[in-house]
This record gives structure tokens, C-alpha cells and sequence, in this order.
């Protein structure tokens, strides 16, 4: 039950990951930045134990914030994957010993009831609790492996993230901007994807084109014009 526990943590994280690593990128910040989270989250809650509920939002718009600070440096910025998430890894960690003072933050307060049995949906339970014997962050796994799944396999945003990680130059020729798949999956775990595109759909025509056109169906926009000028050239 421990392995299942603890592997399901690491299984959660691994599914951003892999939208990461689908666009040929790489984030070396992802467990300082759980860590961060974590204690902002803690931090908000305070001593009272307010609610669980705070804590989850808090940690996940504090890690969202982070992995925005990596997107925009990496799309924007220009700079390497590597370089940007290294720093972020210690800039993260700086954060989460700045935030708690080098103490331990306690959630004990947040289980709605004794450790051994916490109150359902309560942020222990589903560190600790068990449904049918299994523990609850198992099933949170598989339910967000699933989603993960069909997001990444059934989706247009998927195709998206895919064909910019398999060749970022041809999906931009097909009239797809890379910076919208670049920073979406590194915002928070993938939690937040809402960007601005710099470039739009294209009328470009030709046999590599066409061939990509049914895997990437987009509608026409006003910024089609780079991709048109390009295709002349």
C-alpha cells in the first residue's frame, strides 16, 4: 500500500511530464515546485485548519504561477528548456524554505477527523484513506492517467502538442503557432493552457501541407498572412 501510495504521486507528475516531453522539452523544476506549492498551500491554510479546499486551490494556482514564470521564459523568452527549468528548480526551492522559515508546515488540522480515519474528501483522505482497501491516491492516478490519455490521443490540442514535438518548423508551415503548444503544457502541470497565439491559421497549399492538413484542422484567421508569404517563398 506504501509503494502504491508513493508511486502514484510520482505516476500524477509523470503524466505532465509526458505532455512536456511530447513537444521535445524537458522541466527538471517538477518536484521543487510540488514542494513550493505544497507549503504556500500550507501557508494559507494557516493554523485554524480552514478548509482543504483552500489548500488545493492555493497549491495548485501557486504551482500554476511557477510553471508560468518557466512557459513565458521558454516561448518568449527564447531561453533552452534546460536552462529555464534548472533555474526555476532552485529558485523554487529557495521559495519553499523562504515560505515556511525552514519549519515544518503541519496539515494535521485538514483530516477532518483522526489521522488513522479522515473525514472523506478531506486533503488526508486522500493521501491516507482507502476505498475497498485501496488507497484513494491510486484512484487518483488512474483517473487522471485517463484524462491525461484522452486529452493527449483524442483531442486537437493533443495533435497539437505532438506535432509541434515531432517537427515544431512543419506544424508552423501547416499554419499552427508553436508558442500556444510550448507554454501550455509547462502552466502549472498543464493546469492552466489559455495563451495568446502569434500566429494563426494558414492557406498554404502543397503536398507536405496537405498531408498535414486532416491532423491539424484549423480555421482561417487574420494572421494568416506570414504563413502565406512563406509558402511563396
Amino acid at each position: 500500500r506504501n509503494m502504491l501510495t508513493q508511486s502514484s504521486v510520482v505516476g500524477v507528475l509523470a503524466i505532465g511530464m509526458t505532455f512536456v516531453i511530447a513537444t521535445a522539452g524537458i522541466d527538471l523544476s517538477v518536484g521543487s515546485m510540488v514542494a513550493a506549492a505544497g507549503v504556500f498551500g500550507g501557508i494559507m491554510v494557516g493554523t485554524d485548519g480552514t478548509s482543504s479546499l483552500v489548500f488545493i486551490l492555493a497549491a495548485i494556482l501557486f504551482a500554476t504561477f511557477l510553471g508560468t514564470c518557466n512557459a513565458t521564459a521558454i516561448a518568449y523568452g527564447r531561453v533552452v528548456p534546460f536552462i529555464a527549468t534548472l533555474a526555476m528548480f532552485s529558485i523554487a526551492r529557495g521559495l519553499a524554505l523562504l515560505l515556511n522559515d525552514k519549519l515544518p508546515v503541519s496539515l494535521l488540522d485538514l483530516n477532518g477527523g483522526s489521522f488513522g480515519d479522515p473525514r472523506p474528501f478531506s486533503l488526508l483522505w486522500f493521501g491516507v484513506g482507502r476505498i475497498f482497501g485501496i488507497p484513494v491516491s491510486v484512484f487518483v492516478f488512474l483517473a487522471i492517467a485517463i484524462l491525461g490519455w484522452i486529452v493527449l490521443n483524442r483531442t486537437r490540442y493533443g495533435r497539437y502538442v505532438i506535432a509541434v514535438g515531432g517537427n515544431r518548423e512543419a506544424a508552423r508551415i501547416a499554419g499552427e503557432c508553436d508558442t500556444v503548444k510550448t507554454t501550455s503544457p509547462r502552466n502549472g502541470f498543464g493546469a492552466a493552457e489559455n495563451s495568446t497565439p502569434s500566429d494563426g491559421g494558414s492557406t498554404a497549399t502543397g503536398p507536405a501541407v496537405e498531408r498535414m492538413r486532416p491532423m491539424l484542422p484549423v480555421p482561417e484567421t487574420s494572421l494568416s498572412l506570414s504563413c502565406r508569404a512563406y509558402h511563396r517563398l
